[in-house]
Formats: structure tokens, sequence, C-alpha cells
């Protein structure tokens, strides 16, 4: 797929999101719709969807960052981001939303949008509001944690792979010298359990947007709670 500057109006995208709420994007000049509604955009939106997910390309001058990700960024882990970045650069996209006003809201990716703050990279925006993007934080480090590496296939892998990143390559030789001294996966407290509440849902497939919009209406109207989904 061939990547396409869109000129951005001034008039708000007139769809709906999955809360019900307006999606208040806005549209390119002579459209109705933002990007992420457009019918006539679909299999665009598809194509960017199979090539990872990368469904939009901005500057990536984000306005804003959320609040739970305020950590201290330690200077080595930068000067590694930065020689990863100069040797390949962005092999995955930042994680954002958008503000009615517009703007972007990071969520994923903080450190990597600051070490290259005027480069134009990858970023993923979804359609979630302030609370789902707080839990969608909470959950990314955590789940990262979660991964486990076997030690001896590790340090077989940072002894092929070559650098000219002297910060990069301390990283490495410290994620070998940690695993070679942490005890055996068996011998580790198991994770806590998580608990999922119970959930009954319904998925009803619809015509058009029309269809798709007044169904929605109507069971937000007797009560249910709703959200769009547009494949």
């Amino acid at each position: 797929m061939t990547a396409r500057t869109i000129a951005r109006g001034t008039v708000r995208c007139k769809a709906l999101t999955k809360t019900g709420g307006p999606c208040g994007g806005y549209v390119p000049t002579g459209s109705e719709y933002c990007f992420a509604h457009d019918p006539a955009l679909a299999e665009v939106r598809r194509e960017a969807r199979a090539r990872g997910g990368m469904n939009s390309r901005k500057d990536i001058r984000i306005q804003k960052a959320v609040s739970g990700d305020l950590r201290e960024v330690l200077d080595l882990l930068e000067d590694a981001l930065r020689g990863v970045l100069a040797e390949i650069g962005y092999a995955d996209a930042l994680v954002a939303r958008e503000l009615p006003d517009g703007s972007l809201e990071l969520i994923d990716g903080h450190l990597r949008a600051e070490t290259t703050p005027d480069q134009e990279v990858p970023v993923l925006v979804i359609d979630v509001d302030e609370k789902e993007a707080a839990k969608l934080l909470a959950a990314l480090d955590p789940l990262a944690s979660l991964a486990e590496s076997n030690a001896s296939v590790l340090a077989d892998l940072v002894a092929e792979v070559e650098t000219e990143s002297s910060a990069l390559q301390a990283v490495w030789d410290d994620l070998v010298a940690q695993h070679a001294a942490a005890p055996p996966f068996e011998q580790r407290a198991a994770p806590p359990e998580i608990e999922l509440p119970e959930a009954f849902q319904v998925v009803v497939e619809c015509r058009d947007e029309a269809d798709q919009r007044a169904v929605f209406e109507r069971l937000t109207a007797e009560g249910r709670k709703c959200k769009l989904l547009t494949l």
C-alpha cells in the first residue's frame, strides 16, 4: 500500500465511537468522516491492519501523555534505544488515542517518542476513552515483565549479534548476567491468579453504518450497554 497524505479540514467527523459518543476527529476536506470511520477508506484500513496495524503515520509531536506512564527515563536505556533506532529504525508502532481537539494522547512508546521527537514514525491510533487508555497502560508493562528468556539462548543470541552502540551492548551484557544469576524457572514463585469477571455478550452483524446506528440507538434506549465496532 502506498503511503499518502490526506489534507485535514476543520469539520468534525459525524460518526459515533464505540462508546456512543461523537468521534470528534477532524475529517479530510470534502468528506464527512475521519480516516477511522470513512466507509470509502474501509479497504485502506484493512490493508493497514494486515501490514501490522499501523493505520496512521503522523508527526510524533504528541501534545499530551498519559499520566500513569510518568516514569524516570534512565540515561543508559535512552542511549541503548537511540542505538537501536539508529541501526534498525522503528519495528513497532507507538500506541495513541485521538482527542476531541484532533491531538494525539500517547499511551505506549513514550521513550521512543522522546528519543526521536522530530521524526515521522508509525502510530497505531486506537478508539478508547481515558479510562480504557489507563487500563491498557496498566496492563502493558506488567505483561511485558512476565516474558521469560532462556539464559543460554539469550547469551548465544547476544554473542551472534553485532552492534556499533556501546550503550546497547552494555544493556545486552547486563541482561545476560541477570538471567544467568536468576533461579531456574521452576523455582520461581507462581504469578498471582487473575480473576476475570463473567461477561455475556451478543455480536450483531449490520447491513451498513445506518443500520448499525439504528441498532445501537435502539439497544441503548433499552438500557443496554453497547459499543460500536467497525471492521
